[in-house]
This record gives C-alpha cells, sequence and structure tokens, in this order.
C-alpha cells in the first residue's frame, strides 16, 4: 500500500507520536519501533514521524525524555534486584528500605554540616560583638575624660577673660598657672 503524503500534522497526532515515543523510551523499546507504530495509525511514512519528532517535537520534550530515561533505568534495576533474588518482594522491599535510608542519612549529614556551621558564625559574631562592645566603652570614657578637659579649659578661659576686663587700668598685666590649672594675676 502506496502511503500519501500529508504535510499539515495535527495536535492529535503530535500528542500520539510523542506519547508513543516516551512510552518506548521508558519501556526500554527504540524510537524507531516508535516511528513505526505511529505511522501504521497517521498513516504517514516512519521517516516522516522521525523529521517531525526530531525536528518539531523532542525539544518541546525534554524534560519528558529525561524523567522516561530515569524510569527505564529504575525498570532494569528493579529488575535485575528481583532477577537475583529468591525473594523478590522481600529482597527488592529491603534494597528499597536501604535506599531510603541511605538517602535520609545523606540529608541528616548535610543538614547537621549546615548546623555546624551556623554554630561557628554565631560563635564568630558573638566574638566580634564583644570585641566592638569592649571598644564602645574605652572611647566612651576617653570621650569623657576629653569632655572634662574641655570643661575645665573653657573655665581656666573664662576666669582670664574676667580678670582682664575687671583689671584693664593696668598696662602690663601677667599671669601664671599654678599647679592646679589656675590662673593667677601677677602684678608689677
Amino acid at each position: 500500500m502506496t502511503k500519501l503524503r500529508h504535510d499539515a500534522w495535527s495536535h492529535e497526532e503530535d500528542v500520539l507520536l510523542k506519547d508513543t515515543v516516551l512510552y518506548n523510551i521508558e519501556s526500554g523499546g527504540t524510537q524507531l519501533k516508535a516511528f513505526k507504530e505511529v505511522a501504521s495509525h497517521i498513516h504517514r511514512t516512519p521517516a516522516a514521524c522521525g523529521f517531525r519528532w526530531n525536528k518539531e517535537l523532542r525539544q518541546h520534550y525534554v524534560q519528558e525524555i529525561t524523567e522516561a530515561k530515569r524510569l527505564r533505568l529504575n525498570n532494569k534495576e528493579v529488575a535485575a534486584i528481583q532477577k537475583n533474588s529468591n525473594c523478590p518482594d522481600v529482597h527488592h522491599s529491603s534494597e528499597l528500605i536501604k535506599t531510603c535510608f541511605s538517602s535520609i542519612l545523606q540529608h541528616t549529614m548535610k543538614q547537621q554540616h549546615l548546623i555546624e556551621s551556623q554554630y561557628a558564625t554565631i560563635d564568630k559574631l558573638t566574638e566580634e560583638n564583644q570585641n566592638l562592645a569592649h571598644q564602645f566603652s574605652t572611647l566612651e570614657a576617653k570621650l569623657k575624660t576629653v569632655e572634662e578637659d574641655y570643661q575645665t579649659f573653657i573655665t581656666i578661659m573664662e576666669r582670664a577673660r574676667k580678670m582682664v576686663v575687671l583689671d584693664s587700668t593696668i598696662d602690663q598685666t601677667h599671669f601664671v598657672m599654678d599647679k592646679n590649672g589656675n590662673l593667677q594675676f601677677i602684678a608689677k
């Protein structure tokens, strides 16, 4: 029977092609087998189906293809486990439990490492905070001393100004600072 050429692909034909190819990937079949199967249903050539899949559809279903390949691999592993064991259900369950525990253990170890890292960061920040608090208290004490010295200096300058203003009749005025930092007027 001669196949007729169809130019436009319908949505239903694309869906059938996609589903058939993904099923064949997952079940371990080939894409060529899928193309032949679809071609017989939609009256196209396997080459046309392969061209449509590779040119137009495949790039839209990358994630589904990857998932189908993963399922194929899992199916092969399960089949191998069942083939090698006398009690396939018990052995498969045991392997599944081991896999789950292994996964949980890896996740727990990652979380433990993350927690330890967080505690180390907390310790480091606590130490830095204590150092900054000590520096702050030291600087605060120095500031208080400077403010007190400044007030003393202002007081001395104010006394000197008053002495000069009150005693403006004296031509020559001399001052001497005593051991407490007070200015004393010396008359000549």
